[in-house]
């Protein structure tokens, strides 16, 4: 995988789908994960439509990992065929259209979305997009019912593509409105009810989220989706997978903002754009000249004139607000100028819609689109584009900051606006086809082959991100969920340690093995149980309630993964089980190998666990590894807590060169003492501020100043072994090793 967190997660979703479809559709939001929070599948997207072309897959008992990788191919492959489809249906060149299908798919964006398997699912976007103009066009009822598939498809792909696809498809439908007028009602209300249509039959699928906001107040905020608005600068960012332009435009890039199209494609849609542009042909229609005011119906000047003076009293409200913040007229507070300008646009457009002005060369917005410089299929493809950079740049436009104020039940629902740049690169897609087409059109045979080719090389070479970096992961789970499996756990669930989000991404995964509800959860939100069984367990030493805590959520057996934790973290979690099994709180039920180290497994007391689910000799067993792993240095919980963060074992060295660490203890620290092979080096200075461990371990003695320093001592060149020895006030020692090598 690409990625260890989010890519699990997804892949987690993906197997989800399946197993739940099967088992009990009608309960598929309520997964096993974050128990006993309810509809916890809603905590981030579902992905059904993407899952289903993996179903055969799961039937035929393929592993979660193998699943995922081929649905992210497909996704990657199936988006490039969704626009090569658009492009060859505008362009008729099934060849030049290859461009589309490579701008689309695998443009620098997309790349640095690899951990989101989603956003490599947009197929539908350009198919969607296909099948309606098909059906405007030529009022075929199978391309409007391809259309609603595709809408509703969409939806279910993606929650993001869902909202841009149905902004594109206003858009397009007003343009549509205002260019053919009355002649076009029939097919675009036919448009609008198949949409309409297609987002009532999907809806069973998005009512869970508005579900899971309403009982745990789940909203994305203003500030994340500001900072995950796209900034205009970020179209020169290529990003860091890039490897042609990846270095060079790093300073310009931004969390979810790598919008560089390419110099090729750019070109080569510049090229479509300026070669399309069309002399206004006489026989379209008529000019303005010889027109008078007095032609114009008296009803319909006085709505123009009231529209035009709505429009100056709000522009001239909009330069207030901007000149004096926190203005007030007649009581109400104009603290928003943005929103005043929206309310202008919104105005304007209208005024527009009915009758430009007289000195305009068009009659209204309908007229220019119908008579203006470009055929439709072309104004189509940079209203889509205009389209993606508006949604793209989010909150740095008062547009969408109007939008996700109004309407935050479906805005809020977003946390990264600039992915609607999607549209940009299909539109650019497209166009870029076109107008390769059109140069290859000029030439035949071997040169427009080369042409051709020679296009689709130089914009591969552009988008070039690979070797793509990958993190190896096991296809198969370690033996404790194939265990657990077969356990019967009644209404309690598993919880694993250590608990929280970089070890629960794994946890989430590997329970494909066995279906049981687990108290742990990685996903875009967590639900308030959650949240407070991580604090708890998060503290070190952990909380006296947390046990009670996980009891309380169904927690039945605990999951202990000594080799995942912190030595500190591990310390916390080792002595916490120990107490517990001491107190008869728990029970030492099995140990497993996992690689070269061990997973336990702990049985809570009163737990719905059969006797059967582990032997005597394997109690006994469990119970034994279990104390020798108690009684490794650094475990017993009188020794104080310690780090050397630096130098790291193996590390070059000169003498007098800073190392430092940090330390902590319930008594509090006497000494940090410095020594070598060759005997004591002195003390350290002990008493430093580090931030990140006095949050980390803020409940304890001393954590406001816990960190010490000292300087290599003099050595000779060669390998040494330097020691540290931390000494608590109440006589407990903690002593770390560093092999070292003196230049």
């Amino acid at each position: 995988m690409s990625d260890l967190w989010d890519a699990k997660l997804n892949a987690w979703i993906f197997h989800w789908d399946f197993h739940q479809t099967l088992r009990d559709p009608f309960h598929l939001f309520d997964a096993n994960i974050f128990h006993p929070a309810r509809y916890t599948l809603a905590l981030s997207e579902n992905l059904f439509g993407a899952a289903l072309f993996g179903f055969p897959l799961y039937a035929a008992g393929t592993s979660t990992l193998f699943a995922y990788n081929f649905l992210f191919l497909l996704g990657v492959f199936l988006s490039a065929l969704g626009a090569w489809a658009l492009a060859r249906e505008v362009t008729g060149d099934a060849e030049a259209s290859l461009l589309a299908g490579i701008v689309y798919a695998l443009s620098p964006w997309r790349m640095s979305q690899i951990p989101h398997v989603r956003f490599q699912w947009g197929v539908f976007l350009p198919l969607l997009l296909l099948f309606l103009v098909r059906f405007l066009e030529g009022g075929r009822r199978l391309d409007l019912a391809l259309f609603a598939v595709c809408f509703a498809w969409n939806a279910l792909t993606n929650v993001h593509y869902a909202l841009f696809s149905g902004v594109l498809v206003g858009v397009l439908l007003v343009f549509e409105a205002l260019r053919r007028g009355s002649s076009a009602r029939k097919r675009l209300l036919a448009a609008l009810a198949a949409a309409g249509v297609a987002a009532l039959a999907v809806s069973p699928f998005f009512l869970p989220y508005a579900r899971v906001s309403r009982m745990y107040g789940l909203r994305r905020s203003a500030h994340e989706a500001e900072f995950y608005s796209g900034r205009v600068t970020e179209f020169l960012a290529a990003g860091v997978r890039n490897k042609l332009y990846g270095a060079a435009t790093q300073r310009f890039s931004h969390a979810e903002g790598d919008f560089f199209p390419g110099l090729v494609p750019l070109a080569l849609a510049t090229v479509a754009v300026a070669r399309s542009r069309r002399r206004r042909p006489a026989e379209i229609g008529t000019d303005r000249e010889g027109e008078s005011p007095s032609e114009e119906p008296r009803q319909r000047r006085a709505v123009l004139a009231a529209l035009d003076g709505l429009a100056v009293a709000l522009a001239a409200l909009f330069l207030l607000a901007e000149a004096k913040p926190g203005l007030r007229v007649a009581g109400v507070a104009m603290s928003d100028a943005g929103r005043i300008f929206t309310i202008l646009t919104a105005v304007v457009v209208v005024r527009w819609a009915i009758a430009f002005p007289r000195r305009f060369r068009y009659r209204n917005l309908g007229d220019s689109f119908a008579r203006g410089p470009w055929a439709p299929g072309m104004a189509r493809l940079l209203l889509v584009g205009l389209t993606g950079v508006f949604l793209a740049l989010g909150l740095h436009t008062p547009y969408y900051r109007f939008a996700f104020q109004t309407f935050g039940v479906i805005f809020g629902a977003i946390r990264a606006p600039s992915r609607g740049i999607v549209l940009f690169q299909l539109a650019l897609g497209v166009l870029a086809a076109w107008g390769l087409s059109g140069l290859a059109a000029r030439g035949g045979g071997w040169r427009r082959v080369a042409l051709v080719a020679g296009a689709l090389a130089l914009t591969g070479l552009e988008y070039r991100a690979f070797p793509i970096d990958v993190k190896p992961v096991e296809a198969k789970a370690p033996p404790v969920y194939s265990w657990l499996a077969g356990v019967d756990l009644g209404s309690g669930a598993v919880v694993e340690w250590p608990l929280g989000d970089w070890f629960d991404s794994e946890y989430e995964f590997r329970s494909t093995a066995h279906w049981k509800p687990l108290v742990n959860g990685y996903s875009g939100f967590g639900p308030p149980t959650y949240r407070r069984i991580r604090e708890l367990l998060g503290r070190v030493p952990i909380a006296e309630s947390a046990w009670g805590e996980m009891a309380r959520l169904g927690g039945a057996l605990v999951v202990f993964h000594p080799h995942d934790a912190a030595p500190a973290v591990l310390a916390a979690c080792a002595s916490e089980l120990r107490l517990r099994t001491r107190r008869g709180d728990a029970e030492v039920l099995r140990a497993f190998a996992h690689g070269a180290d061990t997973d336990y497994v702990f049985r809570v007391r009163g737990a719905p666990v059969a006797e059967s689910a582990a032997s005597d000799a394997e109690r006994l067993d469990a119970r034994r590894r279990f104390e020798e792993l108690t009684l490794r240095p650094g475990l017993d919980p009188s020794p104080p807590l310690a780090a050397l963060d630096f130098p790291p074992d193996d590390a070059e060295l000169s003498p007098g060169e800073w190392a430092w660490g940090w330390a902590l203890d319930d008594s509090g620290i006497a000494q940090v003492r410095v020594s070598t092979e060759l005997g004591p080096a002195g003390a350290a200075s002990y008493g430093g501020a580090r931030p990140d461990v006095t949050r980390a371990f803020s409940a304890m003695p001393g954590s406001d100043s816990p960190a010490f320093q000292f300087r290599i001592p003099a050595l000779s060149s060669g390998p040494h072994v330097l020691t540290v020895t931390v000494a608590a006030k109440d006589g407990g020692e903690t002593v770390l090793n560093r092999a070292i090598r003196i230049r």
